[in-house]
C-alpha cells in the first residue's frame, strides 16, 4: 500500500473518532472532550502553542478568555480554573456547534494540476490537469532535472509570484499535496513565501532550499476543512517570488452537497449569437443529481446539464448555475460573460496569394510622404469619429507634422507643429487625443536634450502656435516623449523626466495650459535610462501602463504592470501599490506585477531582455500586450530577437510566443524591431512586422520587414495568420492601428528606409476597413 493511502486511510478513522466524541459538543475549556475540565486540558493547549501536539481538539473549548486565539493564556487561565483561583471559564461558548454530518469515503482526487504547464499522467495514475483554476502568478517552464521524484515532469514548469489556485469541491476534509523545487536559487534565504490554505497559514516562511537544496523534490501534505464550497490555496511572497510546482487535492470526507463545475461557451460574444453553458461535468458524491437551472443574468432562466442561451444587447452578464442532488441538496456558482458587438473574424478562413513585387493586401493610402515615429509616444494618430478624420502625427528633418485625413474624400492637409526642433529624431513625434471641448490637444518633446514640453490646441480651424512647458528641475538631465489621457475631466500627459523615470503633467483645461503632477514610478537608473513604458487610458476613470527596469541593453528587463485609477496605482490583481499617485513619492516598477519574468520559457523558448511595444486594456476588462524578448544566449550585438503576446483576463498573465523578428534596425540599437501592434477595437487581431513567415516561423533573418495580420480565436493562445505586405523592396516597420469602432479599423505603418533614430527616409502609409 503507497505511504499516503496510508496516512488518508488513518486521518479517516482519526476524524470518525473525532466526529463521535465532539457530536454533542464539548464543555468550555473542557479542549480534550473528556468530561472534565482538569490540567490535562492546559497540557492539550500548551503542547499545541509550542507545535508540539499533533492530535486535533475543539478549537471553540480551547479560546477560554475569548480573543480569537489559542496560546498559552488560555492553558493558565485553565491551570487556574482547576485549582479553584478563578470561579468560571466564560470566554468560548459552553458547548460546541453541531457539526454538519460527513461522510467518510474512498480517497479521492478532486483537483490535480500541473502548475505553469502541460497535462501529465503521473506514476501513480494521478492525472494532472493543464494549468487551469490559478489567479496571479507566471508560468515559467525552468526545462530542469529534478532528483528525489519519479515524477521529473512536474517540477519542470511552475507558477512564480504572489499566486490563488482555487477549485469548487464538496464541503468536507481534503489531504492537500503541493509539490516544489528549487530551480533557481543556490542558497538560503533567496527565496522564502508563505502558503494560505483556507485563509489559515498551512507553512510559514518555507525556503525549499533550505530544507532539501537545489534541484530536488519537496513535497508537504496539508489537511483541511472546506465548508464553502469551494478550496483555495495562497501562496504568498516574503522574499523574491513565492512558487508552486503542482498541487493535488483528495477528498477524505464529504458533508453530502453537490458541486457544481460548469463551462461558457464561448467565453464572449455577440448580441444575438448563441452561448451554451455545460454543466455536466457537476458532482454529487453520495447520490445524483436531478436538476440543473441556469439563471443567464438578463432575466431569463433555463434547465438542463447542457443549456443554450442568446442575449439581444451588450453588457457583462452573471450566469450562475444552481444543481440540486437526490437528497434536495443544492449548491451554486456564478461566472462573467461580455457580450459586444464586435465583427468576430473567427472562425478565421482568409487567405492571400501575394504576387510580384511590393505587394500590399487592399488599396495602400499615402498618408504622409515623408515621415517617421518612435513608439514610445501615444497617440500617435487618433480616430475623429464625429468630423470624420484621422489625425496623424510624424516627424522628418527636424519638424514636427500633423495630417488631418478626410476619410469621407481621402485627402489630407499636414500642419507642422514645430519647426525648430533640436535636430532630426524619430523620438520627438508628438502625442494626440481628442479634447473633451471638442478641439485636440498635441504635445512633444526633444529626444533628451532640453527640459521643454512642446505643446499645441487645435480649435477647430487651426493649430495654436507652440507653447513651452519647462520642466525646470524636475527634468533630472532632459525630458522624453509624451503620452495623454483623461481621468475625469482632467488631462494627464506622461513623460520621462525626473531621475529618467515617468512623471506626468496635467491640464484642467484640455491641453491649452499645463502644470507638474507626480511621480509614477521611481525606478533606479541603470545605464542610460531608469525604464520604458507603454500606456493605455479608458479617457474615463483609468490609465494603465506596462514597464521594464531599464533599457534592453542596459539591463536584462522583465516586464511590470499596473493602472492609475481612484487616486491610487495598483498592480494587475488590484492590489494597492502606491496610495497616492499625485505626489512626488513613487515605488520601483518591480513592485507591480511581474508580466514576464527575465529568463523565463515562452513557446518552449528561454527569453530574456524584454522591451514593449504595444498596450491596449478592452472594454471587458482584458488587457492585451505585444512585447519583444532576446533569445538567451543568443548575439549581444545582434540578438536573436523574438515577437511575443500577453494577455491578463481578469485573474493573470497568460504568454504567447508569435515570431522570430530578424535582425536589428542598425548599429547601436541592437533591440530595434519591426514591432506590433493591437487592434483596440477588437481583442481577436493583431499585426507584427518581421521578415519570417509567422505561419512557419521560418524566413531572412535580414530581409526585409513585412506586415502580418494574426486572428486569435481561442483568447490569444494562438494566431490564424495573413500576409498585408510581401515581396518588397523596403522595409515596413512599427504599425499602430487607432481606436476606432468595431466596424471601421485603420492600419498605418512606416515605409522605406530605416538607418537610425535621426536618419530615415520612410513615408506614413496605411490602409482603411469599413469605409
Amino acid at each position: 500500500m503507497k505511504k499516503s493511502n496510508v496516512k488518508i486511510k488513518l486521518l479517516t478513522v482519526l476524524f470518525l473518532v473525532f466526529c463521535f466524541h465532539y457530536a454533542f459538543g464539548a464543555a468550555c475549556g473542557d479542549v480534550n472532550g473528556d468530561g472534565s475540565i482538569d490540567i490535562v486540558d492546559a497540557l492539550v493547549i500548551a503542547q499545541h502553542y509550542v507545535d508540539l501536539h499533533p492530535v486535533d481538539f475543539d478549537p471553540s473549548a480551547a479560546d477560554v478568555d475569548g480573543n480569537g486565539n489559542i496560546d498559552i493564556v488560555d492553558a493558565l487561565l485553565i491551570a487556574q480554573y482547576y485549582v479553584d483561583l478563578i470561579d468560571e471559564l466564560t470566554g468560548c461558548p459552553s458547548t460546541m456547534t453541531p457539526e454538519p454530518t460527513s461522510v467518510p469515503i474512498e480517497p479521492e482526487t478532486v483537483f490535480a494540476v500541473n502548475c505553469g504547464g502541460s497535462a501529465y499522467t503521473a506514476s501513480d495514475g494521478t492525472q494532472f490537469a493543464a494549468d487551469t483554476g490559478f489567479s496571479g502568478g507566471s508560468a515559467y517552464d525552468n526545462g530542469s532535472s529534478v532528483s528525489g521524484t519519479s515524477d521529473p515532469t512536474l517540477y519542470s514548469t511552475e507558477r512564480y509570484g504572489d499566486s490563488v489556485y482555487s477549485a469548487p469541491v464538496p464541503n468536507g476534509d481534503f489531504l492537500v499535496t503541493l509539490y516544489f523545487a528549487e530551480n533557481y536559487h543556490t542558497s538560503s534565504g533567496s527565496r522564502i513565501f508563505n502558503v494560505i490554505i483556507e485563509g489559515n497559514e498551512a507553512i510559514g516562511d518555507l525556503d525549499i532550499y533550505t530544507k532539501v537544496g537545489a534541484g530536488t523534490a519537496y513535497v508537504t501534505d496539508n489537511y483541511v476543512t472546506v465548508s464553502d464550497g469551494e478550496i483555495n490555496i495562497e501562496f504568498v511572497t516574503v522574499t523574491e517570488n513565492a512558487l508552486i510546482n503542482a498541487i493535488k487535492v483528495d477528498v477524505i470526507s464529504y458533508s453530502g452537497d453537490p458541486v457544481v463545475k460548469f463551462t461558457v461557451s464561448p467565453s464572449s460574444a455577440k448580441p444575438n449569437s448563441t452561448v451554451t453553458v455545460d454543466a455536466s461535468a457537476s458532482i454529487d458524491y453520495d447520490g445524483s443529481i436531478t436538476h440543473y437551472q441556469v439563471n443567464w443574468g438578463d432575466g431569463y432562466t433555463t434547465e438542463g446539464a447542457v443549456t443554450s442561451h442568446s442575449y439581444s444587447s451588450d453588457g457583462n452578464y452573471t450566469i450562475t448555475v444552481t444543481i440540486t442532488d437526490n437528497e434536495g441538496n443544492t449548491a451554486s456558482s456564478s461566472e462573467t460573460i461580455r457580450i459586444a458587438d464586435i465583427i468576430s473574424e473567427c472562425p478565421f478562413n482568409q487567405s492571400a496569394s501575394p504576387s510580384g513585387s511590393n505587394w500590399v493586401n487592399g488599396q495602400l493610402i499615402t498618408f504622409n510622404s515623408s515621415g517617421g515615429w518612435c513608439w514610445y509616444q501615444d497617440e500617435r494618430a487618433i480616430v475623429d469619429k464625429e468630423n470624420n478624420k484621422l489625425i496623424i502625427g510624424s516627424v522628418q528633418n527636424g519638424q514636427a507634422h500633423v495630417v488631418h485625413w478626410n476619410l469621407a474624400s481621402g485627402s489630407g492637409q499636414k500642419y507642422t507643429l514645430d519647426s525648430a526642433l533640436p535636430y532630426n529624431d524619430d523620438h520627438d513625434t508628438a502625442a494626440f487625443i481628442k479634447t473633451k471641448d471638442g478641439g485636440y490637444a498635441a504635445m512633444w518633446s526633444g529626444h533628451k536634450n532640453d527640459n521643454y514640453s512642446r505643446y499645441s490646441y487645435f480649435n477647430g480651424s487651426s493649430w495654436s502656435s507652440k507653447k513651452n512647458y519647462d520642466w525646470g528641475s524636475n527634468a533630472g538631465d532632459g525630458i522624453t516623449y509624451s503620452n495623454m489621457w483623461y481621468i475625469g475631466n482632467t488631462l494627464y500627459s506622461y513623460v520621462r523626466s525626473t531621475g529618467t523615470s515617468p512623471n506626468y503633467l496635467y491640464s484642467n483645461d484640455n491641453g491649452r495650459s499645463w502644470n507638474f503632477g507626480g511621480r509614477l514610478t521611481s525606478t533606479p537608473q541603470v545605464g542610460y535610462v531608469a525604464g520604458y513604458y507603454k500606456y493605455w487610458g479608458n479617457n474615463v476613470d483609468r490609465i494603465d501602463f506596462l514597464g521594464t527596469e531599464a533599457h534592453p541593453r542596459d539591463n536584462n528587463n522583465s516586464l511590470y504592470h499596473g493602472y492609475v485609477q481612484n487616486g491610487r496605482i495598483y498592480n494587475s490583481n488590484g492590489q494597492v501599490i502606491d496610495s497616492d499617485f499625485t505626489d512626488r513619492n513613487a515605488s520601483n516598477i518591480t513592485a507591480y506585477t511581474q508580466m514576464f519574468r527575465a529568463g523565463s520559457s515562452v513557446g518552449g523558448v528561454s527569453l530574456d531582455h524584454a522591451w514593449n511595444a504595444d498596450l491596449v486594456r478592452y472594454d471587458d476588462g482584458t488587457i492585451a500586450v505585444i512585447w519583444t524578448a532576446r533569445v538567451v544566449g543568443s548575439s549581444s550585438s545582434d540578438p536573436d530577437k523574438r515577437l511575443m503576446y500577453a494577455r491578463f483576463s481578469g485573474n493573470s498573465w497568460k504568454l504567447t510566443y508569435l515570431s522570430r523578428a530578424g535582425t536589428k534596425l542598425y548599429d547601436s540599437e541592437q533591440d530595434y524591431t519591426g514591432l506590433g501592434a493591437l487592434d483596440p477595437d477588437n481583442p481577436e487581431v493583431i499585426y507584427i512586422s518581421t521578415p519570417y513567415d509567422p505561419r512557419t516561423d521560418q524566413g531572412n533573418f535580414s530581409g526585409k520587414k513585412e506586415i502580418w495580420k494574426g486572428v486569435t480565436c481561442d483568447n490569444g493562445a494562438t494566431f490564424h495568420w495573413v500576409p498585408v505586405t510581401a515581396n518588397s523592396s523596403m522595409d515596413n516597420l512599427r504599425p499602430i492601428v487607432p481606436k476606432w469602432d468595431e466596424s471601421h479599423r485603420a492600419l498605418l505603418w512606416m515605409r522605406g528606409t530605416y538607418s537610425s533614430a535621426q536618419s530615415f527616409d520612410t513615408a506614413i502609409v496605411g490602409l482603411i476597413e469599413g469605409l
